[in-house]
């Protein structure tokens, strides 16, 4: 009578790895494999519910139409399970105690090379130890499982992943609410957040540069005046020549009084007024409400796009994350 193998006591099991067979060359060949010859090696006894429908192949392949292991004395709790490589990491897959005992193994996520299971009522992520993530880890509910070192998914024409078809659940039960899409890289989901929605996000920085644009034209204009009153407080002389007031024109403003001369001293230069005037009034009517009305836009697109996830134009998902 067998016993289960509990992985945490190989070091209990002695049956030699491999048969040691005495062996021709051409006998070798023969049960090698090659050449569609049967390939001899050791192959997994799996601990299997006798209830089970258990199909078994080569190299520890096995199709199970079974129950789900913790539910199975629940009614439908029905499972399908395919594997390919079952007890792959052990080196030994037909172990035997010291005492003789053929050992059994069960499935295991962690040595099943590759397997795929179909359940009617699973705790899937507790059963493959995976993060919670946003979706929450569901119990008792119907699940398909896919696991192997690489995976592939491969269309040729389109892939879709959809959640949310359904109303009501395999047991019609209601569902509370949509649950979205997790990618966890490293079964670590304490940095998930939100994925970006790319029109949207294109949306964003489109309106986002065309107020830096008016921004940077508005700065522009203002350098220039500024830099021609630079230049003409820089460079202008004082004339005490005369004394007496007259007119002087310089568009586009209007005329200006020409320098006044008190005891000796020029109070007033016209080209600096000119610039001055016209720099404060570009400031005064131009600027300062061009500054208010970005400051609204840049407030009305952060509102629009930088807002909670259930508004349609957000650049986050509402459903789906990634770590």
């Amino acid at each position: 009578m067998g016993g289960l193998l509990d992985t945490k006591k190989l070091s209990e099991t002695t049956t030699p790895i491999g048969p040691k067979l005495d062996l021709s060359q051409e006998q070798r060949a023969a049960v090698s494999g090659i050449g569609n010859s049967v390939k001899v090696e050791q192959t997994t006894d799996p601990a299997e519910n006798p209830a089970a429908n258990l199909m078994s192949g080569p190299a520890s392949t096995f199709i199970s139409l079974t129950r789900n292991e913790k539910y199975k004395s629940e009614p439908n709790a029905g499972a399908i399970w395919i594997c390919a490589g079952m007890s792959n990491s052990l080196k030994d897959k037909a172990p035997e105690t010291k005492q003789g005992i053929k050992q059994q193994t069960k499935k295991n996520p962690n040595l099943d090379a590759s397997f795929i299971t179909l359940s009617a009522k699973s705790d899937v992520d507790d059963y493959l130890g995976l993060a919670q993530g946003s979706v929450g880890s569901p119990t008792a509910t119907a699940a398909i499982t896919i696991k192997s070192s690489d995976i592939r998914v491969v269309a040729r024409s389109g892939i879709k992943l959809i959640t949310g078809t359904d109303t009501i659940n395999e047991k019609s039960g209601e569902y509370g609410s949509i649950k979205g899409i997790d990618i966890i890289a490293g079964n670590d989901d304490s940095n998930l957040q939100s994925m970006v929605k790319g029109e949207n996000l294109v949306s964003f920085l489109r309106e986002v540069m065309d107020v830096m644009s008016n921004i940077a034209g508005t700065v522009e204009i203002l350098a220039k005046h500024q830099n021609d009153l630079n230049g003409e407080i820089k460079t202008h002389t004082h004339n005490t020549v005369g004394v007496g007031t007259g007119m002087v024109t310089m568009p586009p403003l209007p005329p200006l009084p020409v320098t006044t001369v008190v005891n000796g001293t020029a109070i007033v230069s016209p080209p600096v007024l000119a610039w001055g005037i016209l720099t404060s009034t570009f400031i005064s009517e131009i600027v300062l409400p061009n500054i208010g009305k970005h400051k609204r836009n840049i407030a009305h697109i952060a509102r629009q796009y930088l807002a909670p996830t259930s508004d349609a134009s957000s650049i986050l998902s509402k459903y789906n994350k990634v770590n």
